[in-house]
């Protein structure tokens, strides 16, 4: 196993565990008035107390997102008493938001307790190692940043949490650590988190459309002219070609993004340099069998 291989088993078993609990937080986030949208922004806002809750804020980690769409969720969350406006574009959690904070994610950990895709002591093994990999991240020099992962670890429920709750809190934490790498490895290029996820879209698949890139980034939540502004800079920066209503990507395009993802891993791999090659192998069987034991 190459060791920049093991994201994609992190991120697959962070997916696998999902299905289990996401029923029981749409469900507890019901009774609060949220969609589920809302309900999973809700379990992350007290990362960021005492400092205000604003869609600026929340932009920072996905700025692939337009600004928009967070603020319609906090506006909506404000509405049915979760959060307090402070002003035009800032909120804090009210008393009835922190309970149902607490309400939810009671809920959703509850729902992860019983769950057992390996036995016992190999999923406690696999919540020590992925500590490890937290921690020796959080302890890492700069570059890359640690906005992402502070906040994330900022949750972190401690050592008393079920060993499941424990595994998902490590694994979400392992994939802002990705986060914080890939914004310092793609920051540089100067061009907006739009223009950058379009590129992605390019580098995935060679070409689209204007009509496939607005259905594949429909959660993002960008308008025809400002996904079409996207595409007319990557055109001008030489990272694409247009032809007959085709956005291909460029060889220069594909280059600039696949610097981008190779900084990515070597910032993200760098506080792993101590694990020697068994190492990656168990941990990466090890996620290949929890993926598979929850998959059954």
């Amino acid at each position: 196993m190459k060791l920049n291989e093991i994201y994609s088993h992190i991120l697959d078993a962070e997916n696998a565990l999902r299905p289990y609990y996401d029923p029981t937080l749409t469900k507890t986030g019901e009774d609060f008035n949220l969609d589920a949208p809302e309900a999973y922004l809700l379990l992350a806002l007290p990362s960021f107390e005492p400092e205000p809750i604003s869609a600026e804020i929340l932009n920072v980690r996905s700025p692939y997102t337009n600004e928009e769409v967070y603020k319609h969720r906090l506006a909506s969350m404000a509405r049915v008493g979760l959060l307090d406006t402070i002003d035009e574009d800032h909120y804090r959690l009210t008393e009835r938001g922190e309970r149902a904070f607490k309400v939810i994610r009671y809920a959703t950990f509850n729902s992860m307790a019983s769950i057992s895709p390996l036995p016992a002591a190999e999923l406690e093994k696999l919540a020590n190692t992925l500590l490890k990999r937290v921690e020796a991240s959080l302890a890492f020099p700069e570059p890359p940043g640690k906005w992402c992962v502070n906040h994330s670890h900022k949750l972190d429920p401690g050592q008393d949490a079920a060993v499941m709750v424990r595994v998902d809190t490590y694994l979400s934490d392992l994939m802002a650590y990705r986060d914080d790498s890939h914004l310092a490895a793609w920051r540089p290029n100067n061009v907006s988190g739009h223009t950058w996820d379009i590129l992605t879209l390019l580098w995935l698949n060679d070409s689209e459309s204007i009509d496939t890139v607005l259905q594949k980034l429909s959660r993002r939540g960008h308008s025809f002219e400002e996904s079409d502004e996207s595409l007319r800079e990557l055109v001008k920066l030489g990272w694409a070609n247009y032809s007959l209503d085709i956005y291909s990507i460029t060889p220069e395009g594909r280059a600039v993004r696949q610097t981008a993802e190779e900084m990515t891993d070597k910032y993200f791999y760098a506080p792993w340099a101590d694990l020697t090659e068994k190492d990656i192998d168990t941990l990466a069987d090890q996620l290949l069998r929890y993926k598979k034991g929850l998959n059954s």
